[in-house]
């Protein structure tokens, strides 16, 4: 799953639909930052190569996770943190794991499911997605009502 979470301060403000510069253009703009103020965090992984490429061409600050991306999108909503927002790509379950406790945050976190190969193609369009590749908000991921998020463990992640 592609991912997209930022805090209530954006939250509804952004799409996973824009490229990368617009959406950290509008992030400058929305919450009156430089962009070499803003801070994302993104998966230390490979396949983040292009994307830390681009948004540290763009002059924003990237703090790389060893592991954790369910920490680092709650960490967009978190008060005393620095996170303005969490990119990349990773597990779907995840994702649903981010969007919950966001939504308990107030934040946002918006996901668009990456398939790889027919058979997880069906294996969406089995759950009932209609149109696999297209974006899921807050509501596709956790419904309308009341969610609640509960979560514990030992983690050195630091933000």
């Amino acid at each position: 799953m592609e991912k997209l979470a930022c805090g209530p301060q954006l939250a509804g403000k952004l799409s996973l639909e824009d490229p990368v510069d617009v959406t950290l253009q509008k992030a400058s703009q929305i919450t009156g930052k430089a962009l070499s103020e803003l801070k994302i965090m993104v998966l230390d992984r490979e396949r983040h190569q292009g994307l830390i490429n681009s948004l540290r061409q763009a002059g924003v600050r990237v703090k790389l996770l060893d592991h954790g991306d369910i920490a680092g999108a709650i960490a967009t909503a978190l008060p005393d943190n620095e996170v303005d927002l969490y990119m990349g790509s990773g597990g779907a379950p995840e994702g649903v794991l981010a969007a919950a406790a966001l939504k308990c945050l107030g934040g946002e976190m918006q996901g668009r499911l990456l398939p790889q190969g027919p058979f997880e193609l069906q294996r969406c369009h089995m759950m009932g997605l209609d149109d696999p590749l297209r974006v899921l908000h807050m509501e596709d991921m956790v419904g309308t009502g009341d969610v609640i998020f509960a979560a514990t463990g030992v983690s050195t992640v630091n933000f």
